[in-house]
């Protein structure tokens, strides 16, 4: 790994990374520094880490190559997608390279767990929160994209509005795959059945976001970033969105949207323009004015 004073030479600027911060997927975060322009904004830089793998060429291969996607994948959407995290630049060669690291560059971005925490949310700016972020899901839908890693640590708030994050398991339906027959991917406790072994026969992982977005969109509504494992059952009171907690007012929409979202079948799964559509009924309700919660707040519509 390079040192500190290691100078990074990307397409468009020089950086040098800083204080270490943390793992991430596939690469280690740093904080970075953008050289020869003066610039307010905080950077970070990601460094693939692929150390761990060099006895063995084809997971070093297949590694390098997921972060080759992840790369291209994120260029290609971030000027057409609203709410991807931004990639600044980045160095990462057609062969892995022997001498030099491989990296991008991002803003710097406030942990979702951490924004939240800091703050008091009501009700109804969760839902609008989580009505962004199905936004997002829907426009990589439409483009036959699915994220397979939607969970609250690939969630950040950059100024001040929610951003999808982490691309490394990104998928398009007409592409090669990456991943083997037999690999678990995405988030292990709150995944839907069909990631824990993948199944090389699956071309359409579009459910399984569903079924992911479907246990963000609960531990959002509980602050509760463990999650639960399994189908969401109302009669379930261990994770029964009890309407008491929330001012006593009906979260049916909810209750459909988490049962059908997280249907252990893909085939009985409800897709992401039904979600939308029960998310927006949801903050409806919260907005009535007979409603409980009704604090004359504006549903955004994005």
């Amino acid at each position: 790994m390079n040192g500190n004073n290691t100078v990074y030479q990307g397409k468009h600027h020089k950086f040098k990374k800083g204080k270490y911060i943390g793992k991430g997927g596939n690469g280690i975060v740093y904080d970075a520094e953008i050289l020869c322009i003066k610039s307010d904004e905080k950077y970070v830089i990601k460094i693939l880490n692929i150390g761990k793998w060099h006895k063995d060429g084809q997971a070093k291969s297949e590694r390098y190559e997921r972060f080759k996607r992840e790369i291209k994948t994120t260029v290609e959407l971030q000027d057409d997608v609203a709410g991807i995290m931004r990639i600044i630049d980045f160095y990462c060669p057609d062969e892995i390279p022997n001498d030099k690291d491989v990296w991008y560059v991002m803003y710097k971005a406030e942990k979702f767990n951490e924004f939240f925490q800091n703050n008091n949310y009501t009700l109804i700016e969760k839902m609008n929160w989580i009505l962004r972020l199905g936004v997002i899901i829907q426009a990589l839908h439409l483009r036959d994209y699915s994220h397979r890693d939607i969970k609250t640590d690939n969630l950040l708030f950059y100024n001040g509005e929610l951003m999808l994050s982490d691309f490394g398991l990104i998928f398009n339906i007409v592409e090669k795959r990456i991943t083997q027959q037999g690999e678990r991917v995405g988030p292990y406790y709150i995944g839907p059945p069909e990631l824990e072994c993948e199944d090389i026969n699956i071309s359409d992982f579009r459910p399984a976001d569903i079924y992911l977005f479907a246990k963000v969109i609960w531990e959002i509504l509980k602050e509760d970033y463990i999650g639960f494992r399994g189908q969401y059952k109302r009669d379930n009171k261990q994770f029964y969105l009890n309407p008491k907690e929330f001012g006593d007012v009906t979260l049916e929409p909810m209750h459909e949207l988490l049962e059908n979202a997280t249907e252990f079948d893909v085939d009985k799964r409800i897709d992401i323009n039904k979600c939308i559509e029960l998310i927006k009924n949801q903050i409806e309700i919260i907005s009535s004015p007979k409603s409980p919660n009704n604090i004359n707040l504006i549903i955004i519509d994005f």
